[in-house]
């Protein structure tokens, strides 16, 4: 069995990933063309005589990924949907693709534009998932830092996955905000399709 690891960007795919490197020995790989994006402990850890090694879980922020993966690939796949708020996933996201330290020369079209590109994107990886027809599991962002995982995560060894790295990657890489995150919270808020967004993310964590 082979996995897509689909998510909106910012959603969790790392933190999830070295879960699922650790606990399952098996290696994941970056969405598709993303040459750097090797598998998650290698790139934090010194010494690891037990490194995962079969690559079956698979990163995808766009459906074509998928699609193309089982065109191509065959075999049985599973689908792995890691959700975020909205709000919270659109906004991390612009605000790490947008370099906020210029943002006086940024019209407010430019920036209307990048919202609305990201609020359809949510939308479609969102219905999706919704609509996948094979085996499909869903995880919601906020249940990767629940405090149990984190205990657990604390109790790998120390020589073998460097533990404080990876607390610390994990947590910048997804909470990291800049300075701009309220107007661009309220761009989001107040686009025509939020709503839909909005509703799409509590169909999703009820199916």
């Amino acid at each position: 069995m082979k996995y897509h690891l689909l998510s909106f960007p910012r959603s969790g795919n790392h933190i999830f990933r070295i879960f699922f490197e650790f606990y399952t020995n098996f290696n994941s790989a970056g969405c598709i063309g993303s040459k750097s994006d090797t598998p998650v402990l290698e790139r934090f850890v010194s010494e690891a005589p037990d490194m995962p090694r079969e690559t079956i879980l698979h990163k995808s922020h766009f459906i074509s990924e998928v699609v193309s993966r089982e065109y191509k690939d065959g075999g049985e796949w599973s689908l792995i949907f890691l959700i975020r708020s909205p709000i919270e996933a659109i906004s991390s996201q612009i605000s790490r693709s947008t370099d906020y330290r210029y943002r006086w020369v940024l019209p407010n079209s430019f920036l209307s534009r990048i919202v609305d590109i990201n609020i359809e994107h949510y939308i479609i990886v969102a219905k999706f998932f919704l609509d996948y027809q094979g085996p499909k599991y869903l995880i919601n962002f906020k249940d990767l830092f629940d405090e149990s995982k984190f205990i657990a995560l604390e109790q790998l060894p120390e020589i073998h996955y460097g533990k404080e790295n990876l607390l610390s990657m994990a947590k910048k890489s997804q909470f990291s905000r800049k300075i701009y995150s309220s107007e661009i919270d309220s761009l989001i808020a107040s686009h025509p399709k939020f709503e839909i967004a909005k509703r799409l993310y509590r169909d999703v964590n009820k199916s």
